[in-house]
């Protein structure tokens, strides 16, 4: 069963991961020069929904809403905006299946980015820039990490990429197949589609440059301050960075439904992590704030953020780790 009036034969189409049954109903996201963004809905390192973004005004709102109430509750939301003539260059599917005892992560979709000024070439397909290649899943440490969890990486397609397929789940199952149309690429394995610098233990990873921005978007959800339990504090879950060439990208979860602030050319940011919170406490200015455990981000370099479902992990600029929480490292 397909959503598309006219689809192609099942047995034309290829899946990954390929051991399994042929999926009995089947949806299509389709890539063409309108789209602007992808949201991908994830929970505990499961991908449950898939919305792609046309236009500034496009939301995923309406996706957001269809599913169980539950399980909403438990979704990170992972935003990934595209810049005006950037494409999706690679799709690679991540299939990982843990050396422990620890519960498997469903597969994870990876794209990665040729700039709108790069040129195309058959060795330099997957050698983009680190910040501009996705991974919509739990972000994890290479396969050849002491006690680390194995994983393959499975290239799906190539530019031009035309659509992605995925199995269509039941109400509040994840989605176990992702597949496409495309018969010319040929399957390649990698052990990894990037270099991984460090990794998080069951952490969701987002990055972003700090230099040129022209207005920064904060998303906030309501939360106890541990110095003042009776009053409700608005926590920063995620940033949407708009740059000067007009290009974007989001840190953390960009949650619609949730309060919004912006903030137009930041001289620097304030950061303050408070135990057992959802986000992080932010302020934007000149001036350092009179308490003590604010941390200050300056406007230069590039800032990731380590995130899980209910709270931001930590944070590192410039490969620094400048704040975090206690969590396990891999």
């Amino acid at each position: 069963m397909w959503d598309t009036p006219n689809p192609p034969r099942l047995d034309s189409c290829r899946f990954v991961p390929r051991k399994g049954p042929i999926p009995r109903r089947v949806r299509t996201v389709s890539f063409d020069e309108h789209v602007t963004g992808i949201t991908v809905f994830c929970s505990s390192g499961h991908t449950y929904g898939i919305y792609v973004h046309r236009g500034k005004l496009s939301s995923a709102f309406d996706t957001y809403m269809k599913f169980p109430k539950p399980l909403r509750w438990s979704f990170v939301w992972l935003y990934f905006p595209l810049a005006p003539g950037e494409a999706i260059e690679d799709v690679w599917i991540r299939c990982r299946k843990s050396r422990s005892n620890m519960a498997n992560d469903g597969p994870a979709l990876v794209v990665s980015i040729l700039p709108a000024h790069h040129e195309s070439s058959d060795d330099k397909q997957i050698q983009t820039s680190f910040d501009r290649l996705q991974t919509f899943g739990h972000y994890l440490a290479p396969s050849n990490w002491p006690g680390s969890s194995y994983q393959r990486h499975y290239h799906l397609c190539s530019r031009p990429i035309d659509s992605l397929l995925y199995h269509d789940p039941d109400p509040g199952h994840p989605i176990l197949y992702f597949g496409t149309l495309r018969t010319d690429c040929a399957e390649r394995e990698s052990e990894s589609c990037s270099s991984y610098s460090t990794a998080r233990y069951a952490s969701y990873r987002s990055h972003a440059s700090l230099e040129n921005v022209e207005n920064i978007q904060c998303f906030y959800v309501l939360g106890k301050n541990s110095a003042q339990d009776s009053v409700p504090v608005h926590f920063c879950i995620g940033m949407l960075l708009e740059y000067s060439n007009k290009r974007r990208e989001a840190l953390g979860q960009c949650k619609i439904g949730t309060l919004q602030s912006i903030h137009a050319a930041p001289a620097r940011i304030y950061m303050k992590f408070e135990p057992n919170s959802p986000g992080l406490l932010i302020q934007f200015g000149s001036d350092h704030p009179a308490e003590l455990g604010w941390v200050v981000i300056e406007m230069i370099g590039q800032i990731t953020w380590w995130f899980k479902e209910n709270n931001v992990v930590s944070i590192t600029h410039s490969g620094k780790w400048v704040t975090s929480l206690p969590v396990y490292v891999r």
